[in-house]
């Protein structure tokens, strides 16, 4: 059994590799003679890191402050891999980056993507570790050497831990004690500090699955895109634990139609070539989240009404596998852009929708747009207008209709909706659309018009000087926008 009543004493290396760009400060070739003669000036790179105290089975943070003192950008990367040689006794549990980037999986700190981050004159960045103590490791310390190089810079960290831990780890004879974390847990005395059932038959308890508590997100989850645009998916993947191995993106529908061109991970590097219509994400050690972005590219032959789904896997440690969601593209043949999409007003109040079709591939023949509400007395289209022809107004205002004689590639339709005096707080109307060309059709989106009674107004609707007073309070909290208090100020005038 380990001598626990002495001190021990790790030393971890900490390197940090920079790239220092060699500036050349002046060639001159001699007037005889093949010789040449250069002067070079190097870059200067300090580094700074203080000493910690710790509590056993607590925290402590350290912080590698890093100056370039000289005149010429300095190409730095850090590289803290070392510190699984402390696994056990020492644990990352996060990370700072300050300017730069760090990989988890690596214990590296760069620039994104992996390149050296670029230390401007009189710069100084500090990016920093938080690791915490196993339970067991009171009295000890722990000496965190940290290098620069070339410069032949090295700074020591010494960690300090006070505190009492738990009991020493089993012997390995296979009776019943303590697993040694402190946590009053029981394992079966195999020494390896892991928690089983308490049977002492050296079996893992039901409550050790590593595949709980792993959530991932889509963003996002339905899109449109023409054929020949991109779509930009982002992909979040969290754990209660540090268990992530593996993950994995594929186009699971439409893979003829769509590649993914470029990917990303905050985490590490993604070695599959793209495009690829899927990517893999390794880590190098288990993670516990991570943040991946990649480009969906639609192949210009792809079809109106065509779906391509793609979909993630997350695999843990014990090589179970969570769906880690999907986000499907439907390929249009028209791009819309709709504003706004959720709007209110105060009654006497108008609201202007704003609408751009483009046809890729196809023309704009037809757009409709419809109005619907359960009140639908008290809203009304009152005005319409295009850049290619005349829209017309349906009866009772509820529609606008854009019909080209002759084919166009793209159309932008404005028009505004009244919302009656009378309109009462809370009603809602919805504006919906379609743009048709000769062989397709596609939503245009919707627009939600909320009414929302005028706090500033009195029971006739009017902007009395009380409340402008109280418009202007808000404005000066931030409560209230320019527009909105320049618009009050005109009702308070036209009352």
């Amino acid at each position: 059994m380990p001598d626990t009543h002495h001190t021990r004493t790790a030393t971890v290396l900490f390197v940090a590799v920079l790239c220092l760009t060699a500036v050349s400060g002046g060639i001159a070739a001699a007037e005889s003679g093949s010789g040449t003669d250069a002067t070079v000036a190097s870059n200067h790179v300090s580094l700074t890191v203080a000493d910690v105290d710790a509590t056993a089975g607590g925290t402590a943070t350290l912080e590698f402050v890093l100056e370039n003192t000289g005149s010429e950008t300095a190409n730095v990367s850090l590289d803290v891999s070392s510190l699984y040689q402390l696994e056990g006794a020492v644990t990352v549990e996060d990370f700072d980056a300050d300017g730069g980037t760090w990989y988890e999986s690596d214990r590296y700190w760069s620039a994104p993507n992996f390149d050296a981050y670029q230390l401007e004159p009189g710069e100084t960045q500090s990016p920093s570790i938080t690791v915490s103590l196993a339970s067991d490791t009171a009295g000890q310390t722990f000496d965190v050497e940290a290098n620069v190089g070339p410069q032949d810079i090295s700074e020591t960290a010494t960690i300090s831990v006070s505190g009492s831990g738990g009991a020493a780890p089993g012997d390995g004879s296979g009776g019943t004690g303590d697993d040694g974390t402190g946590d009053n847990t029981t394992d079966d005395g195999s020494g390896d500090n892991t928690t089983d059932d308490g049977s002492g038959d050296n079996t893992t308890g039901d409550n050790d699955s590593t595949s709980q508590g792993i959530t991932a997100d889509h963003s996002p989850e339905s899109v449109t895109a023409a054929p020949g645009e991109e779509v930009s998916v982002t992909v979040t993947v969290d754990s209660d634990q540090q268990n992530i191995d593996l993950y994995t993106e594929e186009i699971v529908t439409g893979s003829g139609i769509a590649n993914i061109t470029s990917a990303s991970s905050q985490q590490t590097q993604i070695p599959t070539d793209l495009p690829s219509d899927s990517f893999e994400a390794v880590y190098l050690s288990s993670v516990d989240s991570d943040t991946l972005e990649y480009t969906v590219a639609v192949d210009e032959q792809a079809q109106h009404g065509d779906t391509i789904d793609v979909a993630g896997t997350v695999i843990d440690g014990n090589a179970n596998e969570t769906d880690a969601g999907t986000t499907t593209i439907e390929v249009s043949q028209f791009s819309t852009t709709r504003e706004p999409t959720d709007a209110t007003a105060a009654p006497g109040e108008q609201v202007e929708v704003n609408l751009e079709i483009i046809g890729t591939g196809t023309s704009v023949d037809v757009v409709e747009e419809t109005a619907s509400s359960d009140a639908i007395d008290s809203f009304e289209i009152v005005d319409a207008g295009a850049d290619t022809t005349t829209p017309s107004i349906g009866d009772n205002g509820t529609s606008v209709s854009v019909v080209h004689t002759n084919p166009v590639g793209g159309v932008n339709v404005s028009y505004m909706v009244n919302v009656s005096d009378d309109a009462a707080d809370g009603e809602t109307l919805t504006l919906s659309g379609t743009a048709t060309g000769p062989d397709a059709q596609a939503d245009t989106g919707t627009t939600t018009i909320e009414v929302q009674e005028n706090p500033y107004a009195n029971e006739q609707g009017q902007v009395e000087t009380g409340g402008l007073v109280q418009a202007i309070q808000d404005w000066r909290t931030q409560n209230l926008s320019t527009v909105e208090l320049i618009e009050l100020i005109q009702q308070w005038r036209s009352r």
